[in-house]
């Protein structure tokens, strides 16, 4: 294996992803592709965020097992989001700037 995988990912409970299709052909190591191909799970029983959104798939609901999510990308979709609310609340006069010098 040349990722280990998260131990929640082995546990009860729903498993999403935001791409099965990024999952599946990774551009990095991933320990899902290891996870499948050990046989310790298959890509039918991992969901798709936007299967979710659009109802395809139910919501998940509280309950005992935790709901796993997991960024395919990485979360370069995070700070590409995180820079567009920076730069929105800066052309609205919003907020307060802050530096970290």
């Amino acid at each position: 294996m040349l990722f280990r995988s998260p131990p929640l990912f082995l546990s009860p409970g729903r498993k999403i992803v935001s791409s099965l299709e990024q999952e599946k052909a990774p551009l990095r190591p991933s320990f899902l592709c290891d996870l499948v191909r050990e046989g310790k799970t298959s890509w039918g029983a991992i969901e798709e965020l936007g299967d979710i959104i659009i109802g395809k798939k139910p919501r998940p609901e509280p309950g005992p097992h935790p709901v796993i999510f997991h960024e395919s990308a990485g979360g370069a979709g995070d700070v590409m989001f995180a820079n567009f609310v920076y730069e929105e609340a800066k052309r609205r006069g919003l907020g307060q700037e802050v530096s970290f010098q």
